[in-house]
């Protein structure tokens, strides 16, 4: 169990991080958008990467219910283990405890398959972030070379 006590500061570090990365993601324009070149964006959208975003905590929230729902069926075993214990039932303990060993092996094979999905998601959601910060970078770029020509060209015409 010690192993896993970084997962909930690893979760909550992954929502800050993509948090911040919504932020930055954010056009500095009013207009927000690409307008002022005609392009229609070729990236994901913001609708696109909140869509993603909000259903990675919805997983990461079933998650958490899943293992809450799996650390109380645990305590149930045990306490029955401990009562046919008590009761002198050998043959009840080691059913109970076989039951055990079948929950935590399912258990685990649920949480390493939920995280995968959720490290995907995560990753998908870093690469739409990518992609947009990309085009918007491209769009600057643009912006400021149809900019720039027109501006040296002013100079150059009252350099004489």
């Amino acid at each position: 169990m010690k192993q896993h006590r970084g997962l909930i500061p690893t979760i909550t570090f992954g929502f800050l991080l993509a948090a911040g990365s919504l932020a930055y993601a954010q056009p500095a324009s009013p207009a927000g958008g690409d307008s002022s070149t005609g392009n229609a964006p070729s990236g994901p959208l913001k609708a696109d990467i909140k869509q993603d975003h909000e259903q990675l905590k919805s997983d990461i929230r079933n998650l958490k219910a899943d293992k809450q729902e799996m650390s109380q069926q645990e305590k149930d075993l045990r306490e029955q283990i401990r009562q046919a214990r008590a009761a002198g039932d050998t043959a009840k303990v080691q059913e109970l405890k076989k039951q055990l060993r079948q929950l935590k092996r399912e258990g685990g094979q649920e949480k390493r398959s939920d995280r995968r999905k959720i490290h995907k998601e995560r990753r998908d959601l870093n690469q739409d972030h990518r992609q947009r910060r990309r085009h918007h970078r491209r769009v600057q770029k643009e912006h400021q070379e149809t900019q720039q020509p027109a501006g040296s060209q002013t100079n150059s015409q009252t350099a004489p």
